[in-house]
């Protein structure tokens, strides 16, 4: 599916949905009423106007769907590849193009009226219920409960399966009549129990539905939080869909959180994006599970290198079923050109503020410049990406409200490519707005140690290095073993032990101590012949005895490893070895030696300060311009690369 022909999709269900919207007159109390008649449930028509975005025939579809349940079933034994390879011929059988165009389908072409009045019955059941359903206005009910699908994927009949799991639960478990302990089960068991490691996607043509994520058991963070809001709403709770349009200190990787309507704070304390370990939510906020995370002192930590424990929130927006007023008034207002429909939906409201604590900031464009809407972008790999929008008024200020604090933000127009009509800035933990201005006149020297943040979840790697060792022997059992080298520290990047006097040994090997585990990405040794260091390369490993996952550490690639096992490396014969290098598990960020970099800065744009091959673990930069914005890029090798400021010598990540 191509993003610009979605987006002509996008456009065309608009415009047939937003002169339409059929709205429920509110009814009278409708779940303060005891012995009501379950047959007066409140209906819903918008299904007349709303579609089902997909590629290929919905009947295939559906087919597609049946066999491959009934098969699986039929097979308690069957693995996943094995469903993956059943998945593909039923592609293939059922005439199911891959590579087909997506087109909208209206769903009253193919949904029958009484399954969306059989919908309507069951959501309200399952609402009256509830303990919860007082705390539930009619409003959150259209929106949140009373829906038959989440979006415009293919419809199935996910409510009568879960109301009927629901049941079963609460039978067995009490507790879970309890709202807070429903939504706890849910986001933790039923979220979690999707592999994250998406294989099948690819054959299925629409939106995942509830029916695909269950006979898979796959999909990333948005369909498990797409799955939860399935079971959630079958139980009667108003589970919402709340989505970040783009990270803060990250690159782009979609991302959402399972709300409820019913609540004005979704969190237990508002996120402030300050870095603070005590303040982080799994699956939101958290670089990893809070649970897991490892708090780094900063005497373990090389100078100028610091741990990013959180992932920063600009804004959070939530999915609605109906199109919103408000944003049907901007997209009949705002020229097309000027609307950025990556970010702008007809069908969303800003709930930011239930999440994070947030500030108001103002911004100004120069008067003359005819543009009707503002945007505030944060840094994307290669990009800027508006997270943020508002209309300027008539003398060129533009004010956005409810933005996440601690987030370097750079003020954008559109009009089909975006421009930058002020210099950017951090909007800092005070809500106060720190321009960043390019100084030619103040030039800087700067030691670089890295292209991107050093995130928990990499930082964590190193621990399970620290005290493991490196032997030598000339036998194989290492009855005479010595120690060559204990890892005594963190590692963060490649170490090189150089030895004075070489050394000579058959066998050399790396590992843990008893209880431990290696994290190892690649071991090296060198041998200097006439004054030139040369790699050992007529080892084991490299005629092929060495197989799996242990052939990883000596592939040459520091982005594929090998957990657990010592690594042992044979000559063949005692071999004088003058240097052994190891790099530990990572993300390949750091400065790699003979790698080519380039540095950028900000004025008005990207301007390159010239490029540098590195020759040790770090670049030195000089005569380079102050108080701006920098962005080091790596030409060799890898794709993660994020801005940053320099502040006390130190990379300030954005």
């Amino acid at each position: 599916m191509t993003k610009q022909y979605l987006r002509s999709i996008f456009l065309s269900s608009i415009l047939m949905i937003s002169c339409k919207n059929d709205k429920l007159k509110k009814q009278p109390d409708y779940w303060h009423h005891e012995n009501i008649d379950i047959t007066e449930y409140p209906k819903d028509s918008s299904y007349l106007q709303k579609g089902t975005i997909l590629s290929g025939n919905p009947d295939s579809l559906f087919k597609f769907l049946r066999v491959l349940d009934r098969i699986k079933k039929k097979d308690s034994a069957l693995t996943k590849e094995n469903l993956d390879s059943i998945a593909n011929l039923l592609v293939k059988s059922l005439s199911i193009a891959e590579n087909a165009k997506p087109y909208l389908i209206l769903d009253k072409k193919y949904i029958p009226k009484s399954k969306v009045l059989h919908n309507n019955q069951l959501a309200y059941k399952a609402l009256l219920e509830s303990n919860w359903k007082h705390t539930v206005s009619f409003k959150d009910y259209q929106e949140y409960l009373l829906p038959y699908k989440l979006t415009n994927e293919i419809y199935d009949n996910w409510r009568d399966t879960l109301y009927s799991v629901h049941k079963k639960l609460i039978g067995s478990h009490p507790v879970l009549k309890n709202l807070d302990s429903l939504y706890k089960y849910h986001i933790s068991k039923t979220y979690n129990s999707l592999s994250s490691k998406v294989s099948m996607r690819k054959y299925f043509a629409s939106e995942e539905n509830y029916s695909w994520m269950d006979i898979t058991k796959e999909g990333d963070c948005v369909s498990r939080c797409r799955y939860a809001i399935y079971h959630l709403r079958a139980a009667g709770v108003p589970a919402t869909y709340d989505y970040i349009p783009n990270w803060g200190n990250r690159p782009f990787s979609r991302h959402a959180y399972v709300g409820l309507a019913n609540r004005n704070k979704q969190v237990p304390q508002l996120l402030d994006n300050t870095n603070n370990t005590k303040n982080l939510v799994d699956n939101l906020n958290a670089a990893m599970s809070p649970k897991k995370t490892k708090v780094f002192a900063a005497k373990e930590l090389p100078k100028g290198l610091y741990v990013e424990y959180e992932k920063t929130i600009p804004k959070i927006y939530r999915q609605t079923w109906s199109n919103q007023p408000d944003m049907i008034g901007l997209l009949s207002e705002i020229p097309n050109e000027e609307l950025f429909l990556d970010l702008i939906k007809p069908n969303m409201v800003d709930v930011t503020a239930q999440y994070l604590q947030t500030a108001s900031v103002a911004t100004s464009k120069n008067i003359f410049e005819n543009k009707k809407m503002a945007y505030l972008a944060t840094f994307d790999t290669n990009n800027w990406t508006p997270v943020a929008f508002t209309t300027f008024n008539w003398y060129g200020s533009a004010t956005f409200k409810e933005v996440g604090k601690n987030i370097l933000y750079l003020p954008m127009t559109y009009n089909g490519t975006l421009a930058a009509y002020e210099n950017p800035f951090v909007l800092d933990n005070s809500g106060n707005k720190n321009v960043l201005t390019c100084n030619k006149d103040k030039r800087i020297s700067m030691k670089l140690i890295r292209k991107f943040p050093l995130f928990s979840y990499t930082a964590d790697h190193s621990v399970d290095l620290k005290d493991c060792y490196i032997e030598g022997s000339n036998n194989k059992d290492f009855k005479d073993a010595v120690l060559l080298h204990l890892v005594n520290g963190l590692t963060f990047n490649t170490k090189e032990l150089d030895f004075k006097k070489p050394i000579a040994f058959r066998y050399i090997r790396m590992l843990a101590p008893e209880g431990g585990r290696l994290r190892l990405a690649e071991i090296e040794c060198f041998q200097n012949k006439q004054g030139i260091l040369k790699k050992l390369e007529d080892v084991n490993y490299k005629k092929g005895i060495i197989e799996g996952q242990n052939g990883n550490a000596f592939d040459g690639d520091f982005n594929t490893y090998l957990v657990g096992k010592p690594v042992v490396l044979d000559f063949g014969a005692s071999v004088p070895v003058s240097r052994i290098r190891f790099t530990p598990m990572n993300d390949s960020n750091y400065i790699i030696p003979n790698y080519e970099y380039e540095l950028f800065y900000w004025d008005n744009s990207w301007i390159s300060a010239g490029k540098k091959i590195a020759n040790t673990d770090y670049l030195n930069y000089s005569n380079i311009p102050s108080g701006t914005i920098y962005w080091l890029r790596c030409l060799t090798s890898g794709k993660e690369e994020r801005i940053f400021t320099y502040e006390n010598d130190t990379q300030i990540w954005w």
